[in-house]
């Protein structure tokens, strides 16, 4: 609410840094506040710093293992992430379908797209198989099956935009980023990879600036 009312979501990372210092053990505070430097700042140094915090604090907590587990992925701690998939909580807290979650994310941010595509089509998976595997085929460039997912319509704006930046269509990708309402939506864009080959277009910088998001050194 302040964000909004401010017209600018760094008052959110603002906002989290108060409240910690009134509640220094609440782990909610820190996942929110490690995920509002991820897609507000891009900032993953700070996604993993409070991501750990709060797993450190409460690694009985599946909440803090998940977004442990997506922070190292997303900054490639490759063998930290290993210990983690391997280790007792992971194992015991989550779910067979989130383990599987994880593991597709662990051999898709490590490029090796042929494993990913195969757990991507585990019927454990069921709902989220068809958009895992247009991620992939995006990735290896197979346009045909992307546009075939695509054309199923199952899959929100957002990720669309992403599958669109994977295969350099810059237009299609713009035209569902600056239709999308929802400015949360455009920060969880900005947290991604996939947008970092656009920070510096003086469109994207608009598209930021709409949507309350600030223009940093990544964007310049």
């Amino acid at each position: 609410m302040i964000s909004f009312e401010k017209k600018d979501w760094t008052e959110a990372i603002k906002y989290l840094h108060e409240e910690i210092l009134k509640d220094s053990m609440n782990t909610y505070i820190y996942r929110e506040l490690g995920t509002a430097y991820n897609g507000i700042l891009n900032d993953n140094d700070n996604l993993l710093k409070y991501a750990k915090k709060a797993y450190k604090l409460d690694s009985t907590d599946g909440r803090n293992i998940s977004i442990y587990a997506r922070a190292l992925l997303e900054c490639k701690k490759f063998k930290e992430i290993e210990r983690l998939l391997n280790s007792e909580n992971y194992k015991n807290l989550l779910s067979d379908r989130e383990e599987l979650l994880y593991l597709y994310n662990y051999y898709y941010q490590k490029r090796d797209f042929d494993k990913a595509l195969e757990i991507a089509e585990d019927p454990l998976l069921k709902g989220p198989s068809i958009i895992l595997k247009c991620g992939v085929l995006a990735q290896i460039g197979d346009v045909e099956g992307v546009r075939e997912i695509l054309d199923m319509n199952l899959m929100n704006d957002i990720y669309k935009a992403s599958v669109f930046a994977i295969l350099k269509e810059k237009d299609s990708m713009y035209y569902y980023l600056e239709n999308e309402e929802n400015s949360y939506q455009i920060r969880e864009f900005n947290s991604l990879g996939e947008a970092d080959p656009y920070r510096k277009e003086e469109r994207y910088k608009r598209l930021l600036e709409k949507n309350y998001l600030p223009i940093t050194h990544l964007n310049e």
